[in-house]
């Protein structure tokens, strides 16, 4: 400092207000030599706030670990103690409210991305996962919720996540919507396409493979169409944002085709559901990376879902509230 302080002088700007504070961010950065936590307590405590951080971006909710009480002089246990408390909840629940109905602005041009992939299953073990929400969100990237409203198989309520980028750097985008069936050709094609919210649709298509001799085999075209979140286009150029989504189509088509190869084994749609058991595919996004769950992160990574279910239900029974699905892992 004192070096820097002696050459700003020469040049005749010591005192000026923008090297103090460079300096002071400068001073701010170096990070104290003690810690008051253990080094399991300290590892305990990032997974802690990582998880809250991917809270806070998919309910449009603050990290409490965040705040000043939780992230200056408290343990992990302390910090969870005061997560449960009843006050918290309500600031949590308020602020949840507001920021899921927060109006959001997407980019005035259409974009349109397609692709097609060869699936070992029939038509109609297609068309029927393309038209069953608790399906759907097991192919389609970041699509956490997605139930029927209305007592009807019409319309439904969706909430899809996409990270851009790195976690770390990048926010996790919240696209809620409605959408409706304006198209339904039986075991051929579904077309579905938002009302409110994210702008977005979806057609499917399934045609016979090429020869037409298998019966179990078919060819599914996908067309998905979207006006971009508005900031993220300007932040980072549309063309960059859109080759990340052809990303994540192409990512869709192979856990479609994976997942309807693995219906069609099963005996179809009913045998599947009656199994109780099957494979959940992960988002590498949603995974931290360390904390010995790297394999999550592996391309193609699935997990049992009634292990899923039990893990879920032990973590509840300890902390009292909806487990993270990085707490669950």
């Amino acid at each position: 400092r004192r070096a820097a302080s002696r050459n700003a002088s020469q040049g005749g700007i010591a005192g000026t207000p923008r090297r103090r504070a460079e300096s002071a961010r400068i001073l701010r950065a170096v990070a104290s030599a003690s810690d008051p936590l253990s080094a399991s307590e300290r590892a305990e405590f990032d997974l802690l706030r990582r998880a809250e951080a991917l809270a806070s971006s998919r309910r449009g909710e603050p990290s409490s670990s965040s705040t000043a009480a939780l992230s200056e002089g408290m343990t992990p246990d302390e910090a969870r103690a005061a997560q449960l408390s009843s006050e918290y909840a309500a600031a949590q629940l308020a602020v949840s409210i507001e920021g899921g109905f927060a109006p959001k602005k997407y980019a005035n041009v259409l974009s349109e991305f397609e692709g097609e992939v060869d699936v070992d299953a029939s038509p109609e073990t297609c068309y029927a996962l393309w038209n069953d929400p608790s399906f759907l969100t097991r192919f389609v990237p970041g699509l956490e919720t997605c139930s029927f409203v209305g007592g009807a198989d019409t319309f439904a309520e969706c909430d899809l996540y996409y990270q851009f980028g790195d976690a770390r750097t990048h926010e996790l985008e919240r696209l809620r919507f409605m959408t409706s069936a304006v198209e339904r050709v039986p075991n051929q094609k579904v077309h579905w396409q938002s009302t409110d919210g994210f702008p977005c649709g979806v057609a499917a298509s399934f045609s016979a493979a090429a020869g037409g001799s298998d019966a179990q085999k078919c060819v599914a075209t996908i067309e998905f169409y979207c006006h971009l979140p508005y900031e993220l286009a300007k932040r980072e150029g549309a063309m960059k944002v859109s080759l990340d989504v052809e990303e994540r189509l192409a990512q869709c088509l192979g856990n479609f085709a994976a997942l309807a190869a693995e219906v069609q084994r099963a005996g179809g749609m009913r045998a599947m559901r009656e199994s109780g058991d099957d494979d959940v595919f992960l988002d590498a996004d949603v995974v931290p990376a360390g904390f010995g769950l790297d394999a999550f992160r592996e391309e193609g990574a699935s997990v049992s879902a009634r292990a899923m279910r039990e893990a879920a239900e032990k973590v509840r029974a300890r902390v009292g509230r909806t487990p993270f699905t990085v707490e669950v892992l």
